[in-house]
Order: structure tokens, then C-alpha cells, then sequence
């Protein structure tokens, strides 16, 4: 099962030093707290201009896989070393930061082998 934490990052007053602190900071804090409790993988990014092309809601956008059940996911966020990932993602922008958890569907996964059966 892979469950999937999304951060949503607002770009703030300072999107640009939201992106560095991101990348020079808080990478390093995601996998010194997050591998050791089942990350698997992750990225992150800046968005480009919404398809609507008048809003641009988010500046960076970031994806933690865990290949382990959500409660586990659940109590490894809640943790004390979780929590101060928290505090350090939202210290990182006057923007605040939005987060969903959602378990990944495995017809998601893997289209090249969907594409081969057809």
C-alpha cells in the first residue's frame, strides 16, 4: 500500500526564498525524519501557471510516498521529530501550507503495464 502526503505551499510575501529555504533547509529534514519511518520517495516542485491561467495558487507543491498503512504514516506526522518537520514546512513561508494524505490507488501505479494488456 502507498499512501502519499501533498504539501501545498501558498507562495507568501517571498515565493523565491520559499523555494530556496525548501531546497537548501527542509530537504534535508524530510529524509533525516521521514526515511527512518517508510518514505520511499518524494519530490517537489514549483507549479507553473494554472491551466486557467488567471490563478496561481500554490507556489510548490511537494508529494512524501510511504509504502506503509496510513495509521502508520499518521503516528510517524504526530511524532515529536514529525511534528518539528511540521513546524519547520511552516516556518519556511508567512504563506502557511495546506497538506492532504490519501492512499494511492494501484491502477495509478503502473499505466506502462496497463498499456501492454490492452
Amino acid at each position: 500500500m502507498t499512501v502519499c502526503l501533498t504539501v501545498l505551499y501558498p507562495g507568501g510575501s517571498d515565493p523565491d526564498g520559499l523555494y530556496q529555504r525548501y531546497r537548501s533547509e527542509h530537504a534535508a529534514l524530510v529524509d533525516e525524519i521521514m526515511r527512518p519511518v517508510g518514505l520511499a520517495s518524494w519530490s517537489f516542485g514549483r507549479t507553473l501557471p494554472s491551466l486557467d491561467k488567471n490563478r496561481k495558487p500554490y507556489e510548490l507543491i511537494a508529494n512524501l510516498y510511504f509504502e506503509r498503512p496510513p495509521e502508520e504514516v499518521l503516528a510517524a506526522l504526530s511524532s515529536p521529530a514529525g511534528e518539528r518537520l511540521a513546524n519547520h514546512a511552516l516556518s519556511l513561508t508567512d504563506g502557511g501550507m495546506d497538506s492532504f494524505l490519501s492512499v494511492i490507488d494501484s491502477a495509478a501505479r503502473q499505466p506502462q503495464e496497463r498499456r501492454s494488456r490492452q
